[in-house]
């Protein structure tokens, strides 16, 4: 009797010991529950803050004085890409937009995601010219890049738009306006300039 009693305790302290696989062939976790597999990364995950571009009270004040701040706003990027933004700046390169480079006047606006994410828009540039000759300094625009590997029209944004890259180049009327997202894969830039274009065109 006490043989059989010693071998059910060693046979009790055997079944309480930890450190045996489950039966799919995973280690288990604490309680005896398989550990579940780790998750897929975040696209949308945040990455860091973005780069200060020295912008203070005074290009922000300028900024407010633009038509293409007013016409897409902060707030209509906030809407449309889920991510915050800072306020509008001047953009300060006169030639950083394709228009200001033809019309040798800068009127562009700048905004810049607050933090800089996997999936996200760091940066929305957007100018825009009313012009008498519109039709014809558009299309001298459009012929110059019909040699892009990245150009393509763009039918049903305005009257006429094409984009190549990051960049989309729209007509509405006598206005021309001048748009970019710091993105040039097509799958991804192209729906992210024309939802830009349209709430910009909108209000013109």
């Amino acid at each position: 009797m006490k043989r059989v009693c010693g071998l059910l305790v060693v046979l009790l302290a055997l079944a309480g010991c930890g450190g045996g696989r489950s039966a799919a062939g995973g280690t288990p976790a604490a309680g005896g529950t398989p550990a579940a597999p780790a998750a897929a990364p975040d696209p949308g995950a945040v990455l860091g803050p973005m780069p200060t571009t020295g912008a203070g009270p005074a290009e922000h004040q300028q900024a407010a004085t633009l038509e293409s701040c007013k016409v897409l706003t902060r707030a209509d990027l906030e809407r449309a890409f889920g991510q915050p933004y800072r306020d509008a700046e001047p953009t300060l390169d006169g030639n950083s937009s394709v228009l200001s480079s033809v019309t040798k006047v800068n009127h562009g606006c700048t905004y810049w995601a607050t933090e800089r994410r996997a999936a996200g828009v760091g940066e929305v540039d957007i100018d825009l010219a009313h012009l008498p000759e519109a039709a014809g300094t558009y299309k001298s625009i459009h012929d110059r890049y019909l040699d892009v590997p990245t150009f393509a029209d763009v039918p049903g944004v305005g009257d006429a738009a094409f984009r190549s890259g990051g960049m989309l180049m729209v007509r509405q009327g006598a206005t021309i306006v001048d748009l970019g997202v710091n993105e040039t894969a097509d799958a991804i830039a192209l729906p992210r300039l024309v939802t830009v274009a349209r709430i910009a065109l909108a209000r013109l």
